[in-house]
């Protein structure tokens, strides 16, 4: 939708990654790149987009912005026109960044316009992995008592492998050591 409503403006879009950039690729017919290759990164250290040879962009659209560190995104900020507009998009229950700092976290506790998508296309609503997954963002133990029982010594334990969701699309698999869960991984 923003794209549409930018089709006579120069647009970049971009991610962190290379495969988020090649989905957004195969989601909207637009080109995408890394933020590395849109800030145009050089072999012998920094960016050759910065405020001395900004981009040529009305709009950046920057996905996975729960994975930018703080660097990172003042790298874009700097290399980017006055005029320009920025979206972030991201999902706060996704992966925090591995540098300092956590601009996506941060501007959530701001007074900046922020709109929250809050249905979930990827999974089914009765998806084991979705139902699972927000059970452990509120800290919520996952395991039924259906997935349980209790030893001679009277502790619960789980059953493994456990399985969830309505289409059966969660398996959990727990191991007493870390060779078998290696052994497991690997066969996959």
């Amino acid at each position: 939708g923003i794209l549409n409503l930018y089709k006579n403006f120069n647009v970049a879009t971009a991610a962190l990654s290379g495969k988020a950039a090649r989905r957004i690729e195969e989601a909207t017919g637009y080109p995408s790149n890394t933020i590395h290759r849109l800030l145009e990164w050089q072999l012998e250290g920094g960016f050759a987009r910065n405020e001395s040879n900004p981009l040529n962009v009305d709009l950046v659209i920057l996905d996975e912005c729960s994975m930018i560190d703080d660097s990172l995104l003042l790298q874009l900020l700097k290399a980017m026109p006055d005029t320009a507009k920025l979206v972030l998009v991201f999902d706060d229950a996704q992966l925090s960044p591995i540098g300092a700092g956590s601009p996506a976290k941060d501007l959530l506790s701001s007074n900046l316009c922020i709109n929250r998508l809050t249905k979930i296309h990827r999974q089914a609503e009765s998806s084991g992995i979705k139902l699972d997954a927000n059970k452990i963002r509120k800290n919520q133990d996952i395991f039924t008592p259906e997935d349980t029982f209790i030893d001679e010594h009277g502790n619960r334990l789980v059953q493994s492998p456990v399985i969830h969701g309505k289409d059966k699309d969660m398996e959990i698999y727990l191991y007493s050591d870390m060779k078998m869960s290696q052994d497991k991984i690997f066969q996959q």
